[in-house]
């Protein structure tokens, strides 16, 4: 329980700190120790658009006009999601193959979809892209 709370004295300058009990001063100034136990973001974590943006990369040349269309606006406006499905369902009626680094980001991509109620179609159409691809080989 805080029993008091020092504030910076404008004449002298001293900040002091914030007092716990008569003895025991908190000091804020040193934040090192803060920033070095942070949870670490796991690099194979990739963000909606990120995954879109790596899709798009590698089947622009594929897709149909109004396709690259809505595939641009749906990422302009914020929707990689809605990017990400357009352009699987898109992969999926052409049969193109894609990279597998870009098949191995997406399945990570797809991870953070666990427990979704996307989760089940998502890895359907990842698992129909996989074996069109396995097939072509």
């Amino acid at each position: 329980m805080l029993t008091g709370l020092q504030t910076t004295n404008v004449a002298t300058g001293d900040t002091g700190g914030v007092r716990l009990a008569s003895s025991t001063t908190l000091n804020f100034a040193s934040r090192g120790s803060l920033a070095q136990s942070r949870p670490t973001v796991d690099p194979s974590i990739i963000s909606d658009e990120d995954m879109a943006w790596l899709l798009v990369d590698a089947v622009e040349s594929h897709l149909t006009g109004y396709e690259r269309t809505m595939v641009f606006v749906e990422l302009g406006c914020g929707e990689g999601y809605l990017a990400i499905t357009r352009i699987l369902a898109a992969l999926l009626s052409t049969r193109m193959a894609l990279p597998v680094a870009i098949l191995s980001r997406l399945t990570g991509w797809l991870n953070g979809y666990a427990g979704s109620p996307e989760e089940p179609q998502l890895r359907m159409m990842l698992a129909v892209i996989r074996l069109q691809q396995s097939e072509a080989v």
